[in-house]
């Protein structure tokens, strides 16, 4: 994509990958977008591509249909309290954009300051529940993970063995 095909302010969401947010800074490689709970992210101009967005005659036509189906959904969740949970992906790939010349002490502390940084995140925005996926491998990871989840009052559990298979582990952040 050339570099005027994109605006600050826009919506826009990553080509494989479930992450959509407003472009904050452009560069003539990059784009740096910032997603609705206030992560920063930077992709190459490729990586990324427009949010449709309805024009205003749509929206004036069908806005009580809209306002309808949201006051209908708020309802619901105030009934039934759902209650939200935070996945986190701790695989390299999905944290860094290159791990080309990174040491595997290196990686390993991206994950653990990531995982940091989510836990803290969770806490703050009342989200007590998160798994972190953090694959087989040879168990260093889960291992230095629980090591952090003790400095946190948080009950530790293996995660839904049927959705994320044995690399997952599931915390329960207790409230103050």
């Amino acid at each position: 994509m050339q570099l005027d095909e994109f605006n600050l302010g826009e919506k826009v969401s990553v080509i494989d990958n479930a992450i959509t947010g407003v472009i904050i800074e452009i560069s003539q490689r990059e784009i740096k977008l910032k997603d609705e709970n206030g992560f920063v992210y930077t992709y190459l101009h490729n990586e990324v591509v427009k949010v449709f967005n309805f024009n205003e005659s749509f929206v004036e036509n069908h806005k009580s249909f809209i306002k309808e189906i949201n006051t209908t959904t708020r309802k619901k969740e105030k009934k039934s309290q759902i209650q939200e949970i935070l996945e986190v992906d701790l695989h390299i790939h999905q944290i860094t954009k290159s791990n080309k010349y990174l040491s595997n002490f290196d990686m390993l502390n991206r994950q653990i300051n990531f995982a940091n940084q989510k836990i803290k995140f969770a806490i703050k925005n009342n989200i007590q529940r998160v798994v972190f996926i953090h694959g087989i491998g040879q168990g260093v990871l889960k291992s230095e993970l629980y090591k952090v989840f003790k400095k946190y009052k948080v009950e530790i559990n293996d995660a839904n063995y049927q959705k994320y298979g044995q690399g997952a582990t599931e915390i329960y952040i207790y409230k103050n």
